[in-house]
């Protein structure tokens, strides 16, 4: 069992994307007839670029130009395409630094512009995040454990309850003292089967890099030896507490993982590789146990960021593996064991997810027997399951809110949970002994809530309400609302608007989406939504087709050829929120980071008639490149392979940076681009190239970039540079929309 302390998942956003993950909680939650522009590259055949004059540049105080290159012509399957920018992808040269400073330094200027709008959101947000929040309790070998952050803290502090839930809470690990700036922070948090150890990962200024650490519970002291150039990965224990499997890179080979195996007290050039699968493409490989005193161990595969994971189980006493499903079928997620026999949710053969039970000595999947069948209905989704007290406990997505419904072990339906509706439920430990557990429940009006389950009972109770001194239940209203895509398709949107908003198309709108990767958008308070609302403001989320909410045929339909359908599901919702009376064009902007940050950057070329601004946060811009930088060749699952023709020809046609167009032609909502100097998920130089491009094609004065130093892709941001950030996009937005309250 595994604290999640951080990212380490797969995907190009999963520590940005803005949803309701109790490592998030107090960050942001995070008509044309015609389709995308025919694909024109911003360079003339002889791959040079028009210059913007040099009375514009001094205009701007002598803004340095970026380093180009025009020899940087290549061939992709018969066109000849300019790369000029790319020696912007050198980010420790001085050129490339000189640069990009120079642009935050522009960018801070024109945000000073709305300089009472950005002291009101951080006097607003220094407020509002002075309190105290407390993650959920795992017990482990009699001691229990949980973080708390207090205040503005810049991180989380990691306590322990020696011998007992009711023992005074001691400091066991507390990221804070790691740097002066609060920049080090912790990923993952494993503890020993008999709680006497824990295995923490930890990274720097925002990097997916990891080393792993052992520390004593009972002296909270450091023992043993650290784990280097990890990535991505968290400790599996031996069930006797000896030595741990972890992943990590094969030497040289950043686009492969092996699991290997540590024996505390030992150097780790010693480990032993224990499995890696280097015949899948960018195979990402993982060690874990349903529980973690379980004797069965379990391998899983993934083919970089698609989610059709191979399983194999390794029997006690057994050196060979089982295969339970082979990589690239399906989706397997094994939760419990009893025997020979594991229960899992997957997919295989169910787009919306089913229980299935497997008896190892017949693990076909030919052999496997249904437990609780996929929904017919297309809006729900089974999410994943536990056992507790004898019984399934399943969460289910319904029309993209959590339902919780409890079955026995043979499927039969015995109860319902009354979850307030438009929630999303925040699950913890759950044990299959455990008669009780504790879970957070939270929607876009209020902050998550502790509640505590009786499975016997069905019984559900409040145990603490969040410390956060704003809800918004008392001026604001949920609304679902539907937009037409432009092959008919169904959209959904949240809206989160006052209550006795005049549906005038006066109202300042922020639309927020991600669409990719398998990734549900759910609901979930935030602050910086809730300073938008209280301000007036309209928040929207867009449940786009390539996201998880609804299962694989809604997310397969965004991604490789159908990935155009994102974009155009998007400019729906903007669409549609307009034909509805809530906001106008130049009322309306659009938000997402990561692979969002694609779809605002992609949308707004497209669509630039929709908009008034544009927020697009540490974004993957340039779509022939991606998978040439450390992890990127792991999105094929979704972007695919612009080595092969046909995936090419798809990813040129949307492709931010090789579709700027000329000022004279179209112009461009003001657009803010961030990113972190030290994002090694999503390249900055996707930022860069992207910024550079559009600014040598005339859209200065509607582009302009930020640059966050000793930041990466989102994960371990310290408080302050959380409300610093917060407030510099409140800042733009005002300057651009206007005031959020106009009546």
């Amino acid at each position: 069992m595994t604290i999640i302390l951080g990212h380490h998942g797969l995907s190009p956003s999963q520590t940005y994307v803005k949803t309701s993950t109790p490592l998030n909680m107090d960050n942001r939650e995070l008509g044309k007839s015609e389709p995308s522009p025919s694909f024109a590259v911003p360079h003339s055949s002889k791959g040079t670029l028009p210059s913007l004059s040099n009375v514009r540049f001094a205009a701007m105080g002598q803004l340095p130009l970026p380093p180009k290159d025009l020899s940087i012509v290549e061939n992709h399957h018969g066109q000849q395409i300019a790369d000029p920018y790319r020696p912007l992808e050198n980010l420790d040269s001085p050129q490339t630094i000189k640069w990009w400073k120079a642009q935050n330094k522009r960018t801070k200027a024109f945000l000073a512009q709305a300089k009472a709008a950005r002291q009101e959101a951080i006097h607003w947000n220094k407020a509002i995040r002075n309190y105290t929040r407390e993650e959920l309790t795992e017990e482990y070998g009699g001691n229990y454990f949980f973080s708390r952050q207090a205040g503005l803290d810049p991180q989380p502090i990691y306590y322990v309850r020696l011998g007992g839930k009711d023992a005074e809470p001691r400091v066991l690990i507390d990221p804070n003292t790691l740097s002066q700036d609060g920049t080090v922070a912790l990923d993952t948090m494993d503890v020993s089967p008999n709680g006497k150890l824990v295995a923490y990962t930890v990274n720097e200024a925002g990097s997916d890099w990891q080393t792993m650490h052992f520390r004593d519970v009972e002296t909270g002291k450091d023992v043993y030896e650290s784990l280097n150039d990890l990535r991505f990965t968290e400790a599996t224990w031996d069930v006797d507490g000896k030595g741990v499997l972890y992943a990590k890179p094969l030497s040289n080979d950043s686009q492969h993982f092996a699991v290997y195996h540590h024996t505390l007290g030992t150097d780790q050039s010693q480990d032993v590789e224990v499995y890696k699968r280097p015949d899948i493409e960018n195979s990402f490989v993982s060690a874990f146990r349903i529980e973690e005193d379980d004797p069965f161990l379990f391998f899983s595969v993934y083919s970089g960021t698609n989610p059709e994971n191979g399983i194999y189980c390794q029997k006690p006493g057994e050196t060979k593996l089982t295969e339970i499903l082979p990589p690239e079928v399906a989706t397997l997620s094994p939760f419990y064991r009893s025997g020979n026999i594991i229960y899992a949710t997957t997919d295989l053969d169910a787009p919306r997810h089913r229980i299935v039970a497997i008896d190892l000595t017949h693990p076909e999947p030919a052999s496997w027997r249904t437990v609780v069948p996929e929904s017919q209905n297309e809006a729900h989704k089974l999410q994943l399951a536990n056992v507790a007290d004898g019984k399934l406990i399943v969460k289910w997505s319904k029309g993209g809110a959590d339902a919780m419904e409890v079955y026995t072990l043979d499927g039969q339906h015995e109860a319902d949970v009354s979850i307030p509706l438009a929630s999303t439920i925040d699950m913890g430990q759950v044990r299959p002994t455990d008669k009780e557990f504790e879970f957070f429940i939270g929607g876009y009006l209020s902050p998550r809530a502790r509640y505590k389950y009786n499975v016997a009972q069905n019984k559900l109770t409040l145990v603490k309400k969040s410390a956060i001194a704003r809800d918004l239940t008392d001026i604001a209203v949920v609304e679902r609302l539907y937009a037409t895509s432009k092959d008919g398709t169904k959209v959904p949107m949240w809206v989160i608007r006052p209550k006795n908003m005049p549906k005038d198309g006066s109202s300042a709108t922020l639309l927020y989406g991600y669409g990719g990767f398998n990734v549900p958008l759910e609901p979930g308070y935030s602050l910086d939504m809730a300073h938008w609302v209280e301000n007036g403001g309209v928040y929207v989320v867009a449940n786009l087709r390539g996201g998880g909410e609804f299962g694989k045929t809604w997310y397969d339909n965004g991604r490789l050829s159908h990935k155009q359908n994102v974009f155009d599901d998007f400019a729906a919702c903007a669409e549609e929120l307009i034909k509805q009376g809530y906001t106008q064009p130049k009322r309306l902007a659009i938000e997402g980071g990561s692979n969002g940050g694609l779809l605002t950057a992609a949308t707004s070329q497209q669509y630039p008639e929709l908009f008034g601004a544009v927020i697009s946060e540490v974004p993957v811009t340039d779509m022939l490149r991606f998978q040439t930088n450390n992890y990127g060749a792991a999105w094929m699952s979704d972007y695919g392979n612009p080595a092969i023709k046909a995936d090419f020809e798809t990813a040129i046609k949307y492709s931010p940076l090789h579709n700027v167009q000329p000022a004279q032609t179209i112009k461009y909502p003001p657009t803010l681009i961030l990113t972190g100097d030290h994002d090694d998920r999503v390249a900055p130089w996707h930022a860069f190239k992207w910024a550079a491009t559009r600014q040598a094609q005339g859209q200065l004065d509607n582009t302009y970039l930020r640059v966050e130093e000793r930041a990466g892709h989102g994960a371990g941001k310290p408080t302050k540079k959380i409300i610093e950030e917060s407030a510099d996009i409140y800042a733009f937005l005002v300057k651009a929309l206007g005031p959020l309250r106009t009546k």
